[in-house]
This record gives structure tokens, sequence and C-alpha cells, in this order.
């Protein structure tokens, strides 16, 4: 039921962090959206790569956008690699939530927010 309140007891972790925004070079200035919902990866003289700006979700694409840039950079790095990147397919460990998330069993999460917290 709604009257359920959720206080700090009910909190088992917390974190925060901070994400430094960027603007894409390529981008429209004008469009501010772009400063937080996107990330860059640059590469300057001597080769160094370097990706910024994104979001926690897409950490993923992030670095698998950097590794791109860095193979494109160092194609000799190639002979190092298995085949294309795969971790949109591997599940983290401690991320699986009693399979709820990973198997995008997502209808059942927000069953369970509704049934246990009232949400």
């Amino acid at each position: 039921s709604r009257s359920h309140v959720v206080d700090g007891s009910a909190v088992r972790a917390a974190w925060s962090g901070l994400r430094p925004l960027v603007r894409d070079p390529e981008a429209d200035p004008s469009d501010t959206k772009k400063l937080s919902r996107s990330h860059v990866v640059d590469v300057v003289e001597g080769g160094l790569v370097t990706v910024a700006g994104g979001k926690w979700t897409t950490y993923r694409r992030m670095a698998e956008d950097a590794v791109d840039r860095a193979l494109e950079v160092r194609p000799e790095l190639r002979k190092h690699t298995t085949g294309p990147c795969s971790t949109s397919q591997m599940q983290l460990i401690g991320a699986d939530r009693g399979g709820l998330v990973c198997h995008r069993n997502f209808n059942r999460v927000t069953i369970m927010l509704r049934e246990v917290y009232g949400m």
C-alpha cells in the first residue's frame, strides 16, 4: 500500500560520484543536452586515448568505444584481441540481483518494488 513508509533503515547501500561534463567538439554548442548525455573519445598527439563524459549506465559502451579507438590508433594491438567486443552480452558479478535484472525480468522488479516497498 502507499501508506508504507520507506525510511533510512531500509537502505542497504548508497553510492554517489561526480561526472565531468564534456562538449563534443563536433556537436552544436547550443545543444546543452549533449553535455550530460554523451561521452567523447579523444586521441591526442602521441596516441593517448581518453574517454570523458557519459553516464554510469553507458560505461560498457564508453569502454568499447575507447578500446576501438585505441585499436585504430595502434592496429598492432589487435593481435592481443580474441574477436569483437563481447561485454554487452556478459553478466557482471554481483549484478544479477537474484536473476531479476540480468535475465530481463523487469516486470518482476516492478512487482517486487510495489509489493515489498509499496512503491
